[in-house]
């Protein structure tokens, strides 16, 4: 069962387009959907893939990022690797409206309003 599909827009200025989550966003989001060691977080456009990072280091969590974009998932592996949580998260190259979310706890998102409407 879903805990939580959390949905976070952007401003809808171009400017913001390509702005990612800071970490305290991505915490706060997890803290929000009360994530633990059980859950599983899914994140939609993961960018470098910070949000399933820290649900592992501080929460314990398995994490996936899904990601078009196969540079960001290259760095978001890189610094998994660094963080040590590379056994607890992986990163997928995909589009995130096809994504099988089916062994997702919890979902989240931070996108701008143009990609988030267009499934």
């Amino acid at each position: 069962m879903k805990k939580l599909l959390l949905a976070l827009l952007l401003a809808s200025s171009p400017a913001f387009a390509q702005v990612g989550k800071s970490l305290g966003v991505a915490d706060a989001m997890l803290k929000l959907a009360n994530v633990t060691g059980d859950d599983v977080v899914y994140d939609l456009g993961s960018g470098d893939g910070r949000l399933p990072i820290i649900a592992a280091q501080k929460y314990g969590a398995r994490g996936v990022g899904i990601e078009i974009d196969p540079r960001l998932v290259e760095i978001s592996w890189r610094i998994a690797n660094e963080a040590e949580v590379a056994n607890r998260v992986s990163f997928i190259v995909g589009d995130l409206f096809e994504a099988d979310l089916s062994k997702a706890t919890v979902v989240t998102m931070y996108l701008s309003p143009s990609i988030s409407n267009r499934g």
